[in-house]
């Protein structure tokens, strides 16, 4: 991905850089073109519909495109203390999981769509414009809100150390 953008510059599209990895084709492309504006949808949305995507792949180059990071946070990688407040049930409401403090204690906040006005509005309404977004996968988010409902924020985990240890490794990709 980065080397797409570097060869192409910030301002290349979701397609090109689809294209630019050997994920989808500029028949692909061309035909998401069509969809898209007979149906006024995003062009990722259109790439998910037709099955040419995943919605991981299509999460991560968003993210690299938007220069956010990319988080796909399981309930074990979740700093505890940013949770203090903020209910489970609020957090599936607005489909939003903060995640961690960054290096100048803002807190992190994991979405599925950047452009979700009323989701950055619910966000802004509790950390009062400190924080940061990632994109992350919708199914991991709903399944931490689900995991944070369960446990709460008690410090053991539903699952082992190894395991969160090894999801850590891959669920983090940074810009």
């Amino acid at each position: 991905i980065s080397a797409a953008i570097a060869k192409h510059g910030k301002s290349l599209r979701i397609g090109d850089m689809l294209v630019e990895q050997g994920i989808i084709t500029e028949e692909d492309v061309d035909k998401a073109i069509g969809i898209q504006k007979e149906k006024s949808i995003p062009f990722g949305e259109v790439l998910l519909e037709l099955g040419l995507i995943n919605e991981r792949i299509l999460l991560i180059n968003l993210a690299h495109q938007g220069q956010v990071p990319f988080i796909e946070p399981s309930f074990g990688m979740i700093d505890k203390s940013v949770l203090v407040g903020v209910s489970p049930d609020f957090l599936a409401k607005n489909q939003f999981m903060p995640f961690a403090k960054d290096d100048d204690g803002r807190t992190v906040v994991v979405v599925s769509n950047l452009h979700d006005f009323k989701v950055k509005q619910s966000i802004d309404d509790i950390y009062h414009g400190d924080f940061t977004l990632a994109l992350g996968p919708s199914e991991s988010l709903k399944q931490c809100i689900e995991d944070y409902r369960r446990f709460g924020t008690k410090t053991d985990s539903p699952r082992h150390a190894e395991t969160e240890a090894e999801e850590d490794e891959n669920s983090i990709i940074p810009l």
